[in-house]
């Protein structure tokens, strides 16, 4: 198998059962990408560090995400 890419991803096969591909991935591949190209991560463990390196494109100790977020104001709410 190789290294997934995110045409994979649109395969309507992969959508009906993709853990054995994930699988694959996590064991031949498990952080691919980079160099220009989007970084593909697999494992949860890389997942967390991706996500709280610094040298991935946020701050050190700065938590991201939809969860971590501050809500935002809608115009309806200031008014």
């Amino acid at each position: 198998m190789t290294a997934p890419s995110l045409l994979a991803l649109l395969d309507p096969a992969l959508r009906q059962d993709p853990y054995p591909t994930f699988r694959q991935w996590r064991e031949t591949a498990p952080i691919s990408g980079g160099n220009g190209q989007p970084l593909i991560v697999t494992r949860q463990q890389d997942c967390s560090t991706v996500l709280r390196d610094s040298r991935f494109g946020h701050a050190e100790g700065e938590q991201t995400g939809p969860l971590n977020s501050t809500p935002r104001r809608s115009a309806a709410s200031s008014a």
